[in-house]
């Protein structure tokens, strides 16, 4: 009997303490889209910064655009801390205007 009452408490202790871990720390995750002027058909670079305060196994990213004078060609993660990730999503669809991108840590 004694043998159960102990497991019972130690099941109870990691169960609460890995709650306690599991809940976000409070500071609000953001997505920020510079914002830049050009001369219509020019072409521009716009960056686009993710911040989230947990550890994360994927993120997936919607972006939706409402002008048709608005195009995406490519998306590059070049100096971002996900560019050694091998499974990068990108699906760019200029005429419904809209794109995703997914990152996910498979192995890495």
């Amino acid at each position: 009997m004694g043998k159960w009452i102990i497991t019972l408490t130690v099941l109870l202790i990691i169960l609460a303490s890995a709650s306690l871990y599991a809940q976000d720390p409070g500071i609000r995750d953001t997505v920020r889209i510079d914002s830049i002027k050009v001369l219509q058909g020019s072409k521009a670079v716009v960056n686009v910064s993710f911040y989230n305060d947990e550890e994360l196994g994927g993120m997936q990213v919607p972006i939706v655009y409402s002008s048709g004078d608005i195009s995406i060609d490519s998306v590059s993660f070049v100096g971002t801390r996900v560019s050694y990730l091998g499974t990068k999503i990108v699906t760019i669809d200029n005429p419904s205007r809209q794109a995703v991108v997914a990152v996910f840590v498979v192995l890495e």
